[in-house]
């Protein structure tokens, strides 16, 4: 497993076509594909070059030999051999799958529970095991931030369905609407 960190490309990239080895002027497409293989392809292709330009691998020959003195002890002697070299990592494909984990998503979403103590501070709380820790009987409220991670602008629509009849929504302004 190599540690990778995710990464998103521009949308500016991703639309250019996938560059051909010949020389030619200009070269008819012979597939079939739909609007929506094309662009996932080249997707899958310019994600694969951007990686390729992160990851490099190389080789070189140890020789291991091991000398066993009275079965007591184990002596390793390692020599450096002379051979050496670059691996080529240009066979390896990008899948669907391989795209989804290494791209980020285009929107990141924190959230956060956080209440008032008895003196008006906020308080936090204990996360474990992918759960908030809470006391019974507590007026909490549900922090959510969203970040956009695109170049561009975008604007989206948050819907948060709440159970209860009575609850409060507080925007960046400070307004309260109550329900």
């Amino acid at each position: 497993m190599l540690p990778v960190k995710r990464f998103r490309l521009p949308d500016d990239l991703i639309s250019q076509p996938i560059p051909t080895l010949s020389d030619r002027q200009f070269v008819v497409g012979k597939s079939k594909l739909s609007i929506e293989e094309e662009h996932t392809q080249r997707e899958l292709f310019w994600y694969r070059e951007e990686l390729l330009k992160i990851i490099s691998a190389r080789w070189k020959e140890v020789i291991h030999s091991s000398l066993n003195l009275l079965s007591l002890l184990t002596l390793i002697v390692k020599t450096n051999g002379d051979r050496h070299g670059n691996l080529s990592l240009r066979q390896q494909r990008l899948t669907l799958p391989m795209l989804r984990a290494l791209r980020t998503d285009v929107v990141r979403v924190d959230l956060a529970l956080t209440a008032n103590d008895t003196d008006g501070a906020p308080q936090t709380f204990d996360y474990r095991g992918g759960k908030y820790i809470a006391s019974p009987n507590t007026m909490l409220c549900l922090r959510v931030e969203l970040a956009n991670t695109t170049c561009s602008l975008f604007s989206r629509i948050f819907i948060a369905p709440l159970a209860k009849s009575s609850h409060s929504i507080t925007s960046r302004g400070n307004t309260r609407f109550n329900r």
